[in-house]
């Protein structure tokens, strides 16, 4: 990333995954569904898949989109030119 001068637009953002502890998201398959149990009682809730990458911008805000019909949530990022 630092040899194209790319720059993390998501750095704020901690979680890109929702996870429950009753795991019931429609989306989930099952191994999915298995994989959430394991994730929820050995590693923290707090995993980030996402990212969004710039360069040559002024990065204004991000933020995460509470949204219902992903297991993701979108990211949405503001840029000045």
């Amino acid at each position: 990333m630092a040899k194209y001068g790319l720059r993390e637009a998501t750095a704020n953002i901690r979680q890109t995954i929702k996870f429950t502890t009753d795991g019931k998201f429609e989306k989930f398959n099952l191994f999915q569904r298995l994989s959430l149990s394991f994730i929820n009682k050995f590693v923290t809730k707090q995993i980030k898949t996402d990212y969004s990458f710039y360069r040559g911008l002024k990065l204004r805000k991000t933020e995460k989109i509470e949204a219902q019909f992903s297991d993701h949530y979108p990211i949405l990022s503001t840029f000045e030119i």
